[in-house]
């Protein structure tokens, strides 16, 4: 992992299925447009309510056209109409993720000590 790079595991608690899965199938069209989107993987366990988003970017600038797309203007207010941010891991460097405790409760992990 470089410097430059970023990824980020989003927990959420689900309260409206259907709106939910509709929007997450819509912002994966648009991230997998993206350029310098590596993954943008949604799990959702339908029985308990929950779903996790692993997402990961090859730079800050690849963070900051995401961030400036349709899934932050468009489909985020749908998502959070929809569910709640539960928890949030970002790995790397945290000075590109810009504002993110509005999203919810972030914990830095920062630059790996150790990596392949």
């Amino acid at each position: 992992m470089s410097g430059s790079e970023l990824r980020l595991v989003l927990d959420f608690a689900v309260t409206d299925l259907d709106t939910f899965t509709s929007a997450v199938r819509s912002a994966v069209e648009v991230s997998a447009g993206e350029p310098g989107t590596v993954h943008y993987d949604w799990y959702i366990d339908e029985e308990a309510g929950t779903a996790r988003l692993y997402e990961a970017y090859e730079s800050a600038e690849a963070v900051a056209a995401h961030v400036a797309g349709k899934v932050f203007t468009e489909l985020l207010p749908v998502l959070a109409s929809s569910s709640r941010i539960t928890n949030i891991d970002a790995y790397g460097d945290p000075a590109v993720l810009g504002p993110a405790e509005a999203l919810g409760p972030v914990k830095l992990w920062g630059e790996p000590f150790a990596a392949v």
